[in-house]
C-alpha cells in the first residue's frame, strides 16, 4: 500500500528544510516563512505535546487539592496552638532561672578569685567511696601523693567547699572529710540573693543535733532571710578557700537561749556533698 502523500514524517522533514532555508532569507522574508513553519510544527508535535500537558495539569490539580501537612509534625489545628505556646513559655522561664543560677555561680567564681590568698590550680578527682566516720563524712578519691595531693588540701566543687584531705594520704587515692565535720567555728559573710546587701563577721558552727547543718546566730530585727548565700570567709581555716559557698541558709528560727534578742540562722551547703561524684583538690599553682 502506497504511503500517503502528507504524512508527519514528511511534514516535519519539510519544516526542518524550510527552517534551515529560512535562516538564509533576509529579515521581512524570515519573518514571513517563520510564521508558517510555526503552524506546521504545532500540528506535527502536538501527538506528543498534548498528552504531556496533560499529565502536568493532573499533577497540578492533586497538589492543589491535597489537605496541607506539617512535615514537622508540629501543631496544626488552635488547641495544640495554645498547649505549644504554654509549654513554650514553661520552658523559657526554667531557662531563665538556670541563667540566673548560673549567673550567681559566675559571680561566686568570680569572688573566690578576687578573695583567694593564695593562687591554686584545681585538680579533678573522681570519687570512688564515700562513708560515715563517726565523727563525720568522708569521700574516697582517685588521686594521691603521686599527683601531688597533700594532707590539709582543700577540697571544692565548682563554686562550693566540699572538706579538707585528711592524713594518711596514698600514691593514688585520698580521704576527704567534708566540711560539715568541721567542729571549729567558721568565720563567714552572708548574702541575701536579689540585693547587694552583704552581712560580715558572722560565724557559723557545727549542728551537733542536725548532722550536716551548721547553725549562726544574728540579731533579731536582720534582714537575712530564707535562701541566703553564706560564703567562707575565715582566714584560718580553708583560708585558699575564702569566698567560696559554704551553704545556703534553709531555715530562721529563734534562738532558744535568747530568743528575745536573737535569731537562729539554720545552714545546709547547697549540694549533698555525701553523694558527690567529681571534685577538685585546690593544688599550690604552679610558678
Amino acid at each position: 500500500m502506497p504511503a500517503p502523500t502528507l504524512s508527519p514524517k514528511r511534514l516535519l522533514l519539510g519544516v526542518a528544510v524550510l527552517l534551515v532555508v529560512n535562516a538564509q532569507l533576509p529579515t521581512p522574508a524570515a519573518g514571513f516563512v517563520g510564521g508558517l513553519t510555526a503552524g506546521a510544527v504545532r500540528f506535527v508535535t502536538l501527538p506528543l505535546t498534548a498528552p504531556l500537558h496533560a499529565v502536568a495539569v493532573g499533577l497540578r490539580r492533586e497538589e492543589e487539592e491535597a489537605e496541607p501537612t506539617d512535615p514537622a509534625g508540629g501543631p496544626t489545628t488552635e488547641a495544640e496552638l495554645r498547649e505549644a505556646y504554654a509549654l513554650s513559655l514553661v520552658e523559657i522561664d526554667r531557662l531563665r532561672q538556670r541563667v540566673g543560677e548560673l549567673e550567681g555561680t559566675l559571680a561566686l567564681l568570680e569572688g573566690v578569685r578576687s578573695e583567694a590568698d593564695t593562687p591554686t590550680r584545681p585538680l579533678s578527682a573522681r570519687v570512688t567511696a564515700s562513708a560515715d566516720a563517726g565523727t563525720g563524712w568522708v569521700l574516697t578519691i582517685n588521686r594521691g601523693s603521686r599527683h601531688g595531693v597533700g594532707p590539709g588540701m582543700t577540697a571544692v566543687t565548682g563554686a562550693s567547699l566540699v572538706g579538707r584531705v585528711m592524713e594518711p594520704v596514698g600514691p593514688t587515692t585520698a580521704d576527704v572529710e567534708l566540711v560539715t565535720a568541721h567542729d571549729a567555728g567558721l568565720q563567714v559573710r552572708v548574702r541575701p540573693r536579689g540585693t547587694d546587701l552583704v552581712f560580715d563577721n558572722v560565724r557559723v558552727r557545727r549542728a551537733d543535733d542536725a548532722p550536716g547543718v551548721f547553725y549562726a546566730e544574728v540579731a533579731k530585727d536582720s534582714p537575712i532571710r530564707v535562701g541566703a548565700d553564706v560564703l567562707l570567709a575565715d582566714a584560718v581555716h580553708y583560708a585558699d578557700a575564702r569566698g567560696r559557698l559554704l551553704g545556703v541558709v534553709e531555715n530562721v528560727t529563734e534562738y532558744p537561749d535568747d530568743p528575745e534578742l536573737l535569731r537562729r540562722l539554720v545552714i545546709r551547703p547547697a549540694v549533698d556533698l555525701r553523694y558527690l561524684r567529681e571534685l577538685a583538690v585546690l593544688l599550690p599553682a604552679e610558678e
